[in-house]
């Protein structure tokens, strides 16, 4: 509908109610009706300063009934300065209203402000935190138009805000209220100070438009400026009337945000101002800002967690033996297993460990290529009541002396071909294969009747923050629930033919063959050469119709290549636009998200499409929180960035030992508040891990994946997501091409650090003549005007500048021959930021900016900025340092959010 007919709608409405309304009421209705899209709108009403016994967040109220746009009469009040804040939000033409309660008397004691002023302070705080709460920015811009009277705060980054000297609010977790607005009084002053100068003149570097920004405007109703910014897409008006109450409406676009998160946006604005209020004196990390509103979606959220499925994983493989033992159960390049054939070798092979001393709680050891004999070699640990470590012979040895150690393991099953790498490391060493196994004798009893669904089923090691593998430890109920639920999610059945294509260390490998094999299906085995013509004949010669591949692998990959493949699941990674354009529609195609910790997956999107590469997805199995990432205990509203915490029965028991247990992220030994408030019938059994992943709910349920809290960079107290400038990068690159970012030079604070791009290019003639093996050196190579690959970090470079600040481009580019990756084919990012240092540090002075003349500098070297330190109270003082890179903190880009303050 056109919006001049969507503006006649309040016109009438304001005809027939103009006759009783007051002056405060036309003008409420005269800015609403200049702006366009949705409104909601608010009404703060000021009261004699006390608390009243039912002084609470009211709950969540809504009102459909009417299908006209009214404004409702606030309730008659006794004015005083500061006091009740009422907001009632509807949206035209049609009429959705809630009704939210607070009370800001005497919201924060600093100095002897009060009565206009104060509430404004007040307000400007509260939008203050919000602003930083749904951005994850640490520094806003405060700027000051004297022609409109509205001031502005616009998200930056530390580093970006750096060159705008007292005009920057830096908002630090650590920081008292009255810090903060302190800080705010300072930054009034160097606004209106910068507002002359620049009415004289001046003027400083631009800021990008797309970045997310706050107005105020804070007037009298009876010297009203209706003038505002025409190209805002929200627009928040507060008017301060004659009778001591404040009005104020918002308008936005759909098409900027949606309704439910502007709603959030306004929810979490009103209970920042009710903590503010409670706890004047607390600090930032401290204040409440999920609001009752927010916390009854997110319990809607996490509403479903399964029930644990208490069962054995070789009881649910093997009942298939029973009702159809000639079905295939493994199909494989050195052998083929019916079931009863696969129930007949492990059963045999179970009893020999037994007599071995393998029973529950005992660590088996399997080091295996791709082969028949590794699937019945777990199945027979499993049986025997143990559980098996799975590691690669090609590891370093002090790594595998490592985990042999730590897991106290005496057993290992293996083949010949690796028997002799282990001998005096392990005391029983079993050699498997088929005639040696049938060798062994038949037995009709059960190995083990003593294993239960609580005992291990394996331990998996993987990469750790402290550079020692984790070793995880998980049990048979939890794989046992997450395989039930992945099954049902993707109606897998008996028809299913599974291929398994990671190595047996990645944990994805556990699923590639518990999965088919527990809905009586077929687990298909390639051979261990892994090149893509490989890859394709075997995954169509075994017949596999699903199959999980790493981004890296399935973009080399066409549906053409694979032409019975019907459902592809990715992980790992974030997949590109170019796989999904390759990919979605042509297969079921699904992103998997998950960790060590959690069995099989966390969440699942099976409704890909280009742009939604991000986008993780829903829970299968548990329920996923999103929290502080520097304080657990409290919850993010919905659409605000945090980290994610998940809660299930397929959760790993824990970690094998203390070395496992040094990182941030881990199992939380206590329950937090906020699962005994919202699901107290679960909070006595729960089990949560910490991720260390940021994400950030969407309001129709689905998570959006951000990145790690250690891929942040932290410069000089500002920060950089690497991920999110890869990301940018590579849309100027081939599927073929990878670029990592990194900060090198940074030894113990004592080097200044440099933002680096190492960039791999697959047609570049370096990669030809170089043994690009995983054990080989790597090699770099610096990028000048006379090299090939020029251009291309030219157009990465304009790439990153259009839509990213400029200080986040990086400062140096090394062209690599290849990207180092670990066994589960994802980027090793430790190995590659420790060869990159290996290279870097000696040549330092090269790529410095106060290189001495004579020695060439990189054409990409960018230099650094001046930055003037802050000082406690968020302004510059005296004292200079170089800052090289900083936060990229747009979450919402092309947000432009005006909040005009009417006193």
């Amino acid at each position: 509908m056109p919006k001049d007919k969507l503006l006649l709608k309040p016109f009438f409405s304001f005809i027939i109610l103009s006759l009783t309304w007051k002056k405060s009421h036309f003008i409420n209705w005269k800015l609403a009706r200049s702006c366009r899209g949705n409104r909601l709108t608010i009404h703060f009403c000021t009261m004699a300063p006390s608390i009243l016994e039912n002084d609470t967040f009211a709950p969540y109220q809504s009102n459909t009934s009417s299908s006209k746009s009214v404004l409702h009469e606030p309730a008659n009040h006794v004015p005083s300065e500061i006091g009740h804040l009422e907001l009632v939000l509807s949206e035209g033409p049609e009429t959705l209203e809630h009704i939210l309660t607070t009370n800001t008397n005497g919201a924060v004691r600093h100095g002897n402000h009060a009565g206009a002023d104060n509430t404004f302070k007040i307000l400007q705080l509260a939008w203050a935190l919000t602003t930083c709460c749904f951005t994850s920015a640490n520094s806003l811009l405060f700027d000051w138009d004297p022609n409109s009277g509205v001031s502005c705060l616009k998200a930056l980054s530390t580093g970006q805000g750096s060159q705008f000297g007292n005009r920057l609010l830096s908002i630090e977790p650590d920081d008292s209220l009255p810090q903060v607005l302190r800080k705010l009084a300072t930054l009034q002053r160097g606004a209106v100070e910068y507002a002359s100068s620049k009415q004289n003149g001046s003027s400083d570097a631009e800021i990008s438009p797309d970045l997310f920004a706050t107005a105020f405007r804070y007037q009298n109703a009876s010297t009203l400026n209706s003038e505002k910014n025409s190209e805002a897409d929200v627009f928040l008006d507060i008017t301060h009337a004659k009778d001591g109450q404040l009005f104020a409406q918002l308008a936005f676009s759909k098409q900027t945000i949606s309704e439910p998160l502007a709603l959030s946006v306004l929810h979490t604005f009103n209970h920042a101002l009710t903590s503010i209020r409670m706890s004047p004196d607390i600090t930032v990390e401290e204040v409440n800002m999920c609001s009752a509103h927010d916390r009854q979606h997110i319990t809607q959220l996490t509403s479903h967690v399964s029930e644990s499925n208490e069962r054995c994983l070789h009881d649910m493989v093997l009942e298939h033996s029973r009702t159809n033992p000639d079905a295939m159960a493994v199909v494989s390049w050195d052998g083929d297993l019916t079931y009863g054939e696969l129930d007949d070798l492990t059963s045999r092979l179970s009893h020999h460990l037994v007599d071995l001393g393998v029973g529950p709680e005992v660590f088996v050891l399997s080091c295996f290529k791709k082969s028949t004999w590794a699937i019945v070699s777990r199945l027979a640990i499993l049986r025997a009541g143990g559980a098996y470590i799975s590691i690669d012979a090609a590891d370093p040895p002090a790594y595998l002396n490592s985990v042999i150690q730590r897991a106290n393991a005496k057993i290992m099953l293996t083949v010949a071909e690796f028997s002799s790498q282990f001998q005096g490391l392990v005391p029983n060493i079993v050699e498997l294969s088929k005639e040696g196994i049938l060798s062994l004798p038949k037995q009709v009893e059960p190995a083990c009747t003593t294993v239960r669904p609580n005992n291990a089923c394996l331990i998996l090691f993987t990469s750790g923050s402290t550079g020692e593998p984790k070793g995880i430890i998980q049990e048979h109920r939890t794989y046992a629930t997450a395989v039930r639920d992945y099954s049902r999610i993707l109606g897998l059945n008996a028809g299913t033919r599974m291929y398994q294509f990671d190595d047996y260390a990645f944990d994805i490998s556990n699923n590639d063959y518990l999965v088919p094999l527990s809905v009586g299906g077929c687990c298909c085995v390639p051979h261990p050469q892994k090149a893509i013509h490989v890859l394709t004949r075997h995954m169509n010669d075994l017949g596999a119709n699903i199959s999980f591949l790493t981004p890296t692998v399935a973009i080399q990959l066409g549906p053409e290549d694979v032409p019975g493949l019907k459902i592809l699941c990715i992980g790992g990674e974030p997949p590109s636009n170019d796989l999904l354009s390759k990919w979605a529609g042509k297969v079921k195609l699904v992103n998997q998200y998950g960790m060590g910790e959690v069995a099989t997956f966390c969440t699942y999107n099976d409704d890909m499409s280009p742009g939604s590469g991000t986008n993780v997805g829903r829970t299968g199995t548990g329920a996923a929180w999103v929290v502080s990432p520097s304080c657990p205990d409290r919850l993010m509203p919905v659409g605000a960035v945090g980290e994610m915490i998940m809660e299930g029965p397929h959760l790993a028991r824990g970690y094998l030992d203390q070395i496992s247990r040094k990182s941030e992220a881990g199992f939380l030994q206590c329950t937090p508040k906020w699962l005994h408030e919202l699901h107290p019938e679960r909070a006595s059994s729960a089990r949560l891990y910490r991720s260390g992943d940021l994400v950030k709910y969407n309001h129709d349920g689905t998570l959006t994946y951000v990145g790690r809290k250690d891929t942040l960079l932290k410069i000089d107290g500002g920060r950089v997501d690497a991920i999110e400038v890869e990301y940018t990068a590579r849309k100027c690159l081939s599927p073929e091409d990878s670029i990592v970012v990194d900060l090198l030079g940074a030894i113990d604070g004592v080097e200044s650090p440099i933002l680096t791009a190492f960039l791999y290019l697959a047609d570049n003639p370096m990669n030809l003549s170089s043994k690009a093996w995983p054990n080989e050196p790597i090699t770099f190579r610096t990028i000048n005007e006379n090299h090939s690959a020029y251009s291309k970090v030219e157009l990465i470079k304009k790439a990153i500048g259009a839509t990213l600040p400029e200080i986040q481009i990086p400062t140096l580019f090394l062209l690599v021959d290849r990207i180092p990756r670990t066994k589960s084919n994802k980027t090793d990012r430790r190995k590659l930021h420790m060869l990159g240092q290996s290279y870097y540090m000696p040549k330092r002075e090269v790529f410095s900016p106060g290189a001495r003349d004579g020695i060439p500098k990189p054409a990409t070297h960018i230099p650094p900025k001046e930055v003037p330190v802050s000082n406690g109270h968020g302004v510059n003082g005296a004292k200079k340092r170089q800052v090289k890179n900083s936060t990229v903190t747009s979450i919402w880009r092309k947000f432009w959010n005006i909040v005009h303050f009417v006193r």
